[in-house]
């Protein structure tokens, strides 16, 4: 119970629009429970009482800027990681994180290109202090700040049925903790000591990584009934780990596979006549689908001593 304010504010121009949302919202008393109870805690000493304002903030923007680059946004802000649940107004009360988004992209025949920035604020805080827990952000959670994709898209080769195309992805994951999360399971809880990190068993969260990506395809209809489409693709992973490893040598990582991809589909159809005005005929559609993948094992190239890999195996 308490007072509560909402504003919206809209702006319409020949190449763009935002609409802008503000919730202000002063409780009578505002609880946070954690449970279970510890021994000799009480009631009290499980609530936090607040007495700041509580707040929620959502802007959803998108701009058609010069040469041709689309700009969109959705911003979502909160006061405390506990307002889309006990209040709504902002959306993710679903999610396990709070998700806003700044994006440039351009389409072009020859090459499309787009840049994203995404911010996630976690709901959930591990801080042992309550308050912390409702209202500072979680500095374990890795950002992708910025990502930006280049992609040349499909053309054919020579008027001949094979096209294929280059997809090129560059992404920064960073966080304002460490590079590493400690890695807790059969560590003993309290040896008097820190507790060393280990390279290989404790995840490496910060790295820059580029990917690159060429592909090739054919298209085939056998006996103008079926859809046959063979495929192959290159993946190759660059990551750059800024220092994070002591050994200078495993600050860099190449991996690299190649995919063949064969997928196998037709279609069935049926046009239905009805006596309604509004939807005269209807159209049942199914599409039986098969899709066959196959990583050659020895196309396979990565090093089985890094840290990195030996952490996602």
């Amino acid at each position: 119970r308490g007072i509560k304010a909402a504003w919206e504010g809209r702006y319409v121009l020949a190449k763009g629009s935002a609409t802008a949302n503000f919730f202000w919202l002063k409780d009578k008393q505002f609880s946070y429970l954690r449970d279970p109870l510890k021994e000799g805690e009480t009631e009290a000493d499980r609530t936090v009482l607040l007495t700041t304002p509580r707040w929620g903030l959502t802007v959803v923007q998108e701009h058609v800027l010069d040469f041709g680059i689309s700009e969109r946004a959705n911003i979502n802000a909160i006061s405390d990681n506990r307002y889309p649940f006990t209040v709504g107004d902002v959306p993710g009360g679903g999610e396990p994180a709070l998700a806003s988004r700044l994006m440039f992209s351009r389409p072009d025949p020859w090459l499309n290109s787009s840049a994203a920035f995404n911010y996630y604020r976690s709901y959930f805080n591990t801080n042992p202090d309550k308050k912390a827990q409702l209202f500072e952000l979680d500095h374990g959670t890795v950002q992708q700040l910025p990502m930006v994709h280049l992609a040349l898209p499909e053309k054919s080769f020579f008027e001949l049925p094979v096209s294929g195309g280059v997809e090129t992805t560059f992404s920064n994951f960073t966080r304002s903790a460490g590079p590493f999360d400690l890695d807790a399971r059969d560590r003993p809880e309290d040896v008097g000591a820190p507790v060393l990190l280990t390279p290989g068993r404790d995840p490496v969260r910060k790295a820059l990584r580029a990917t690159v990506v060429p592909s090739a395809r054919v298209a085939f209809r056998p006996l103008d009934v079926f859809s046959y489409v063979p495929s192959i693709r290159f993946n190759n992973y660059f990551y750059n780990f800024e220092g994070a490893f002591p050994n200078s040598s495993r600050n860099s990582l190449h991996r690299s596979y190649i995919l063949i991809q064969n997928d196998l589909s037709t279609q069935f159809e049926q046009v239905y006549e009805t006596p309604w005005e509004n939807s005269p005929r209807l159209k049942h559609l199914v599409r039986p689908y098969v899709q066959w993948r196959f990583i050659p094992p020895r196309f396979i190239n990565e090093d089985t001593t890094h840290p990195f890999i030996q952490q996602v195996k």
